[in-house]
């Protein structure tokens, strides 16, 4: 099913289709993955295989769920967080080639984190943010790109297997270093000035930067780049600048006081209220509910 509309919010979705399914005695055969809300219509596709990989990661099967009712795979809006600042902690880290830093120093204080998480929580509740937030982010990164996807869900398939707590642990680098070496593949597959672009929005998200600005320095021609932009990544560039800016906000959200009009100027938006619109889009919450509901 698709859902769209100003207020999509996931917790509406699944308690209408629990109920739909309980009066028609159909919920010991339903299974209801839920995607990640998209802010538009052409980013559908991305909602959908994030929905497929959920089922795929958690193993979960259809014909062992409980009779009493409906089975639910969903991520809450604390997962969710996390797996965006884990994407937010990683990106960065994936872009740096090979021989640039250490591999097991690169990713040395995220697992360090992952660990101290385990002994907090359990190995499933960090097996499920690991997988999660590198399934949305090969989503995210290439959506034109459905084997990178696949390839990435193999091996955490590989992960999601090993339940003992010394064998997770002793993985965790290797997933990581693994991820880093695919994404790094999948950006290298991109035409030249596509991977120029992405570096271009991920070094000076925070200015008053464009279409044009790029093209100038490139150049070429605006119409040019947008049309490859958009083959190469599945997005049209200021959706993708936009989305980047989102992401980098979330972190001044939750660990600073900042005001939002700060936050938005911070980031790089030229308006609060607009900074405000896209994000209920991306996130399905206001700035501020959002940050309120987190902490």
């Amino acid at each position: 099913f698709i859902i769209g509309g100003g207020q999509v919010v996931s917790e509406q979705i699944v308690s209408i289709f629990t109920a739909a399914a309980s009066k028609n005695k159909l919920s010991h055969l339903i299974l209801l993955s839920v995607g990640c809300i998209v802010p538009g219509a052409d980013r559908v596709p991305e909602s959908y295989q994030y929905a497929q990989k959920l089922i795929d990661t958690d193993s979960i099967n259809p014909s062992q769920n409980s009779p009493v009712g409906i089975t639910v795979i969903q991520t809450d809006i604390h997962s969710e967080q996390d797996e965006i600042a884990l994407i937010q902690q990683l990106t960065p880290l994936f872009q740096v080639e090979d021989g640039e830093e250490n591999a097991s120093d690169k990713y040395r204080s995220i697992v360090d984190q992952l660990v101290e998480l385990v002994h907090l929580k359990s190995v499933s509740t960090v097996q499920t943010l690991v997988s999660h937030g590198l399934l949305r982010l090969f989503s995210q990164e290439f959506p034109q790109q459905p084997e990178a996807q696949e390839q990435m869900n193999n091996r955490i398939r590989m992960t999601r297997s090993l339940t003992d707590v010394d064998s997770f642990i002793a993985d965790l680098p290797a997933l990581l270093e693994f991820s880093g070496v695919l994404y790094r593949y999948y950006i290298n597959q991109m035409h030249p000035l596509i991977q120029a672009a992405i570096h271009y929005i991920h070094s000076q998200y925070a200015e008053a930067i464009s279409i044009p600005d790029f093209c100038l320095q490139a150049k070429v021609s605006s119409p040019y780049l947008g049309y490859l932009f958009k083959k190469e990544t599945g997005y049209f560039f200021n959706n993708y600048l936009t989305q980047y800016r989102i992401y980098c906000s979330i972190p001044l959200l939750l660990d600073t006081d900042m005001r939002i009009n700060d936050i938005a100027t911070h980031v790089g938006f030229t308006s609060a209220s607009y900074y405000i619109t896209r994000f209920k889009q991306q996130i399905g919450l206001s700035p501020i509910k959002y940050r309120s509901q987190v902490r």
